[in-house]
């Protein structure tokens, strides 16, 4: 949303300004609770009555919540989150400014696939721009490549948009191990009934993918063997992928039929450029001509304040001032990671694993050792985020 310090945000749409700090926000009264724990919102009302605390962008969004709709024309969400999304199948789906089309043509095996919709799932402003740039490059058939810290919903933001379109999904978790064999396919010794011996070609995922019309979406990128990101190289370009072991065998790419629905989506922890924070071992330097064959690149971050308790409500079924207090503890840590105050990192899906156990134990404390604590090898970042517990939620740690 663009720095603080300046009066539009990155999409060149006004802000409001913090009159206790001259910075600029959205939502002044969720920076407040946020921040400046001295000052209430009504509070801040009385000192300041002709001070705003939403800006035009904000009442727009809160209206479009109230009111069910979340982005622009056709694409609404339902406020009981058990009944889904409420889409028309007749209709192009339109986010912002792209304009994207339910599949109806999936065999059986192809809705095995189709991800199901996470009621816990919030569409904030920041998702739903992410969402928007993906797609994007969906309806201008480009590679999407999200780079963002772990647990922020990266994967989550792609399957949640497969669910609204009902479109197949193959995920693969790239690994140092991952091999080329398993990315493309081989040739594998094949007995029949007879006993007699023949070769046989077994396709891997990138080839099922572009013939089944899949999003191919593959995880951790920044973890692969260069041999594998080579593999891509043609597909990346929307050429054929050719299939030496079988052949020469060429495989069409988002031609005439259900290849034409085939995708390649890409996430990492980083953007390519290693990693010097020692958070992501493994993470490689990718090849410059492979991060410029996708044509658009979207920086995944944490959902921000609001919609991060809406999403620990909807998981852990905590009370909203409990969620208030522990996602205000996580974005303490994640300031101090920044400052190089604290080195481990505190994702939603950290806080979502947190709140789950507080949930259960009805004791903050042991929550956040089985859940976070006893993970952490640095004793000053355990007793960082245990002083942080101790002054938003009070009584000894344990």
């Amino acid at each position: 949303m663009g720095s603080a310090k300046d009066r539009l945000d990155d999409r060149g749409r006004p802000k409001v300004q913090c009159i206790v700090c001259g910075l600029w926000y959205h939502r002044v009264d969720t920076h407040i609770e946020q921040k400046h724990h001295t000052v209430s919102v009504e509070g801040y009302r009385e000192t300041y009555p002709d001070a705003p605390l939403l800006s035009d962008t904000a009442k727009s969004i809160i209206a479009r919540e109230q009111t069910g709709e979340k982005g622009s024309n056709n694409f609404k969400q339902k406020k009981d989150g058990k009944k889904g999304l409420k889409v028309d199948k007749k209709a192009p789906l339109n986010i912002g400014v792209a304009t994207l089309y339910i599949r109806t043509d999936l065999t059986d095996d192809d809705k095995a696939r189709v991800p199901k919709h996470d009621p816990g799932w919030s569409v904030g402003d920041g998702v739903f721009k992410t969402w928007e740039d993906i797609s994007v490059g969906i309806e201008l058939n480009e590679p999407v490549f999200i780079g963002g810290p772990t647990g922020c919903g990266k994967s989550a933001t792609v399957k949640e948009l497969a669910a609204v379109l009902e479109q197949p999904i193959c995920r693969v978790q790239f690994t140092r191990d991952f091999k080329v064999s398993q990315f493309v396919g081989k040739s594998e010794l094949r007995t029949d009934k007879k006993g007699r011996q023949f070769t046989e070609f077994v396709y891997g995922v990138l080839p099922l993918a572009m013939k089944n019309g899949w999003w191919l979406l593959l995880d951790e990128i920044d973890q692969a063997h260069p041999d594998v990101l080579m593999a891509i190289q043609s597909v990346l370009e929307g050429e054929p992928l050719i299939l030496t072991e079988n052949y020469g065998e060429v495989v069409e790419q988002n031609g005439e039929g259900r290849s034409k629905h085939f995708r390649l989506i890409a996430t990492a922890n980083t953007f390519g450029k290693g990693d010097d924070s020692g958070l992501y071992v493994g993470a490689k330097i990718m090849n410059e001509a492979t991060l410029d064959r996708f044509g658009v690149t979207v920086k995944g971050e944490y959902p921000d304040f609001a919609s991060e308790v809406a999403i620990v409500c909807k998981k852990s079924l905590l009370k909203k001032d409990d969620a208030e207090k522990i996602v205000t503890i996580a974005h303490k840590v994640r300031e101090a990671v920044a400052k190089d105050i604290c080195s481990c990192t505190f994702s939603t899906r950290r806080l979502i694993m947190w709140s789950k156990k507080f949930a259960k134990y009805k004791n903050i404390y042991r929550a956040a050792n089985v859940s976070i604590l006893n993970k952490l090898q640095d004793e000053e970042d355990v007793r960082f985020i245990s002083n942080l517990i101790q002054r938003y939620f009070g009584g000894e740690v344990v």
